[in-house]
């Protein structure tokens, strides 16, 4: 009897070590920060399938997003929309409405025109430094997502004001990172953490 038990406990170990899921931790640099993924899967080639995939979303949208990309269609916006209308992606026309709603929702809370300030204050390249008085003063003018035009019909950007610049870091690495889950899900992964930056979790 005592036989039986032993087998019949080692039996039950067995299986749960085989149930117990395989993990794949990897990251990735992308819009100026480090995106890291844990994830967990029954096999192995799900948790490469779903890595890659994931990967290369984030890399995808550092093409589309990062301020640090001068190619990238969120540079590109910064640098001639204060000339006139650019015409975007309609996925990033559909991100700036977003950022529009939100904008109102928080009576201007959320700005994502805030980018004149951050690099007043260092904060773009993460060099930081103390602005005069009248260096935030004149940052500040050229601050206000009201002054950004958004045309639906023609799916264009415009700034009203010249100066403007938009920084992503309030919206980029959130929409990222739910792109990046997406990508995990449709390869079959249920479990997985991503952190983005220094504080930033996420998890599904």
């Amino acid at each position: 009897m005592k036989q039986l038990v032993l087998i019949l406990l080692l039996g039950a170990s067995l299986l749960a070590q085989a149930a117990e899921p395989l993990r794949l931790q990897d990251s990735i640099e992308a819009m100026g920060t480090t995106y890291i993924v844990v994830a967990y899967s029954e096999d192995e080639e799900t948790l490469d399938r779903g890595m890659q995939a994931a990967f290369a979303e984030v890399s995808r949208l550092d093409r589309m997003l990062s301020n640090y990309r001068p190619e990238s269609e969120w540079s590109k916006v910064n640098r001639e929309a204060a000339k006139g209308p650019v015409p975007v992606s309609a996925e990033l026309f559909a991100l700036l409405e977003y950022c529009r709603d939100v904008n109102r929702r928080s009576e201007g809370t959320f700005d994502v025109s805030v980018g004149p300030l951050m690099r007043v204050w260092g904060f773009f390249r993460g060099t930081g430094r103390l602005p005069s008085g009248r260096e935030v003063a004149d940052a500040l003018r050229k601050v206000g997502f009201g002054s950004v035009e958004l045309d639906a019909a023609r799916r264009t950007v415009r700034f009203l004001k010249p100066g403007m610049e938009l920084d992503p870091g309030g919206i980029g690495k959130g929409y990222a990172v739910d792109r990046m889950i997406g990508r995990l899900k449709d390869a079959g992964i249920q479990s997985a953490m991503i952190s983005a930056g220094a504080s930033s979790i996420y998890g599904l």
